[in-house]
């Protein structure tokens, strides 16, 4: 059972990256947000875990290609992460919005370490490390592209998710789409 404090660290995280993607990305194009899947097996696969967490979208499918295990785990997450947290920004140069990406990114990582500590000590499955993993789902006409970081302990996974809804928001301003209905 993950403990309260896990919970109250991820609700956390998912609150600052909804606000970095508010307030970096200018647009409402972009979202993020991070979730806690306490998982029943300690193998349990990551995919279909994220199908029955957000079970009201059932046309979620993930890319073939889409998945890739981080080589260096949390070492790999902190950059990986950076295109996604800020992706647009006006009157920046390169290196300003590089140190921004940066800067970001290890804030997250910072909050993401608190959210795993919160449950007494990191504790890591059976190979003894971080598994994290890359998944993206299989681009589709009307829907949002999106991208999520899962952080495998044993007691569950930590998954950060980005999205590009540029697509699902021209679905929904031509009536293709209902806001309300998944």
């Amino acid at each position: 059972m993950i403990c309260p404090e896990v919970h109250k660290e991820v609700a956390r995280l998912d609150g600052y990256l909804d606000g970095i993607a508010a307030s970096a990305n200018g647009s409402r194009r972009y979202s993020a947000g991070a979730f806690l899947i306490e998982l029943a097996e300690p193998d349990a696969c990551i995919e279909q875990a994220i199908r029955d967490c957000k079970s009201w979208y059932s046309q979620l499918a993930f890319a073939q290609t889409g998945r890739q295990r981080l080589p260096r785990g949390l070492g790999s997450l902190e950059s990986e992460m950076q295109p996604f947290l800020v992706r647009e920004v006006a009157n920046r140069s390169a290196a300003d919005l590089e140190n921004l990406r940066e800067y970001l990114s290890f804030r997250v990582m910072d909050a993401l370490w608190f959210a795993l500590e919160a449950q007494g000590r990191l504790r890591v499955g059976p190979s003894r490390a971080v598994d994290v993993w890359r998944l993206d789902n299989e681009p589709a006409p009307d829907s949002s592209d999106c991208t999520w970081f899962c952080v495998r302990v044993e007691w569950g996974l930590v998954v950060l998710q980005f999205n590009d809804d540029l697509k699902w928001q021209q679905a929904v301003e031509s009536g293709r789409v209902d806001p309300l209905c998944p």
